[in-house]
């Protein structure tokens, strides 16, 4: 008889701790999916790399939007001048996109050398959109980006 009471008691407190870790008992796929803290794991890892992490821990590149946001805030661009940078970013990202399409064979070399290109173009129109105090600020915390990016200078 205690046997009975001992299985009954394991088995209520089984199913009780089931319950408590899966909000919705009636989903059978959502009962094999492993849960941290009341939330899907694998929903978790997704988040984290849609949220700023790529492959292998790598940081992916931010959206236009999250770009011409963090400029408009570190370099108190006016509505105006956020609306003409958001339509150079995305001209940018247009042009970029339809080059690697149209050569899928570049050597790296020839992928560095588009890149410098781009970069003067893209320092060109933010001359023309920035101030010159503006335009200073963006250059050094670029600078400051890259070094972080590449570590200190060798020398």
């Amino acid at each position: 008889m205690s046997k009975r009471i001992v299985v009954a008691i394991a088995v209520l407190a089984f199913s009780a701790g089931a319950a408590f870790a899966n909000p919705s008992p009636g989903n059978a796929a959502a009962t094999l999916q492993p849960t941290l803290n009341g939330t899907n794991v694998f929903a978790q890892e997704l988040k984290g790399q849609v949220r700023g992490q790529g492959r292998m821990g790598q940081r992916r590149m931010p959206t236009v939007d999250e770009r011409v946001a963090r400029m408009k805030k570190d370099l108190n661009l006016t509505d105006e001048q956020a609306d003409r940078v958001k339509e150079l970013l995305e001209h940018q990202q247009r042009e970029a996109r339809g080059w690697r399409n149209d050569h899928p064979q570049a050597t790296r070399a020839e992928m560095r050398e588009h890149r410098e290109h781009m970069y003067k173009q893209m320092n060109e129109g933010l001359k023309k959109i920035l101030t010159k105090r503006q335009y200073k600020k963006h250059e050094e915390m670029m600078r400051r980006m890259r070094r972080g990016r590449m570590g200190p200078p060798r020398g």
